[in-house]
């Protein structure tokens, strides 16, 4: 399992950090009850636009509006939700984002986008792309290299032209940020969390490089 562009420790928090095993490469197993994996400390500064890939083979679903979590960005401080973003998929299929890039105001309005339903299905391979543009007031869903939704944010939501500092100083992988909710269930693999935007031939390029062989793997744009 990988991440561009995040650096420090990684700690285990309350719960397990999860079971390594069989998978893409060497895909992580999440229990879906308290498994999690932290890094405290990532300094990724991530301004106004951020791109976020994964392997993911979930096993069950929470039946949500909030879905279950992939990687949470930020963390929840002084009752304020604008300090976190993440990213999630539900039992309809959909791709979701939380994002909540500020101001640091209190708790209220932040913007849930959802993709089109039926592109995650349980037991199958994906790779998921999320791909935030907040000037543009705009996010781009991605399924196995190929642009499924564009979505903007709902009507009177809270919304920001760049992320807060607070939004880049912690991830957790698999769980909500205070790590007591929407737990993950199945597996994940090459998380990768990037400053900046990729754009669909470069994912489209990616997808093939992983998955096809012979193909020349495409690390840089």
């Amino acid at each position: 399992m990988a991440a561009t562009g995040v650096g420090g420790g990684v700690s285990t928090g309350a719960g397990a950090a999860g079971v390594w095993g069989a998978g893409k490469d060497s895909a992580v197993l999440f229990d879906g009850v308290d498994d999690n994996v932290q890094v405290p400390s990532t300094a990724l500064n991530l301004q106004s636009q951020v791109t976020i890939s994964a392997w993911i083979n979930p096993t069950k679903i929470e039946d949500s509006i909030n879905g279950m979590i992939i990687m949470t960005v930020g963390k929840w401080f002084n009752n304020n939700h604008n300090s976190y973003t993440d990213f999630n998929i539900n039992a309809s299929g959909q791709m979701i984002s939380h994002i909540d890039p500020g101001p640091n105001t209190a708790a209220s309005g932040y913007a849930r986008i959802l993709s089109d339903p039926g592109f995650v299905k349980t037991n199958e391979w994906a790779w998921v792309t999320y791909v935030i543009d907040l000037p543009a007031k705009q996010e781009r869903f991605f399924k196995n290299g190929q642009l499924v939704s564009t979505k903007p944010p709902p009507a009177g939501k809270a919304w920001a032209d760049a992320f807060i500092d607070m939004v880049s100083t912690r991830v957790v992988i698999g769980s909500e940020e205070d790590v007591v909710s929407h737990h993950y269930t199945g597996s994940m693999d090459e998380l990768r969390l990037e400053k900046g935007m990729r754009t669909p031939a470069w994912i489209a390029a990616q997808y093939r490089a992983m998955t096809a062989a012979g193909y020349v793997k495409v690390e840089a744009e």
